[in-house]
């Protein structure tokens, strides 16, 4: 409790890939789906499944921003 961690999320178009950062450090990466553009869904601090259960962040978040470049 009472502490900051620093989150980051990238998306590679060429290769597909997602990455997620926490404090500067590569904690995890994945192959994703095509680029949606501007017609895709983007939930922070939830998943998003079309499913009736979605699974959500136990905390708060601030200063969630998004960059069109890394």
């Amino acid at each position: 409790m009472n502490r900051w961690s620093h989150a980051a999320c990238v998306y590679d178009i060429t290769t597909q890939t997602q990455q997620v950062y926490l404090n500067g450090v590569l904690d995890g990466s994945k192959s994703a789906s095509p680029y949606q553009g501007s017609s895709g869904m983007l939930a922070i601090g939830m998943t998003y499944m079309p499913f009736p259960n979605n699974y959500y962040f136990n905390g708060y978040l601030d200063q969630a921003r998004y960059e069109q470049r890394a």
